[in-house]
């Protein structure tokens, strides 16, 4: 049988390796640690998760005031573990700004 080109070969190739992720609620087996980013430049107003918190998609991580005094919603696509919260309410934020990182608990919720 010949080589077959599958659309999606590259990107499987590029996933990370199995991690074990450990949070104080339990040992999560999972393929992906998803870095959150802060979408603009400005200061934390509210952090609505800590390490012990699991998240469900497009659930409201965090919020930020904006530098010309709007308020920006901080949410991801994915549901998991919080396993570390890299900002404190009143920390200055730019683009380059981790602000958390969410253990991918790779369950389909169907929810967009």
């Amino acid at each position: 049988m010949e080589n077959m080109y599958h659309p999606h070969e590259e990107s499987l190739q590029k996933r990370p390796n199995l991690q074990q992720v450990t949070t104080e609620q339990a040992s999560i087996p999972c393929s992906a640690v998803e870095t959150v980013y802060s979408p603009c430049c400005g200061k934390v107003e509210k952090v609505f998760v800590n390490e012990e918190s699991y998240i469900y998609e497009w659930e409201k991580l965090l919020t930020i005031r904006t530098e010309d005094g709007g308020t920006e919603e901080v949410a991801i696509g994915v549901s998991g573990n919080i396993a570390s919260v890299e900002v404190e309410p009143g920390e200055e934020v730019n683009i380059n700004t981790v602000l958390c990182k969410v253990a991918d608990d790779l369950k389909i919720t169907g929810c967009d």
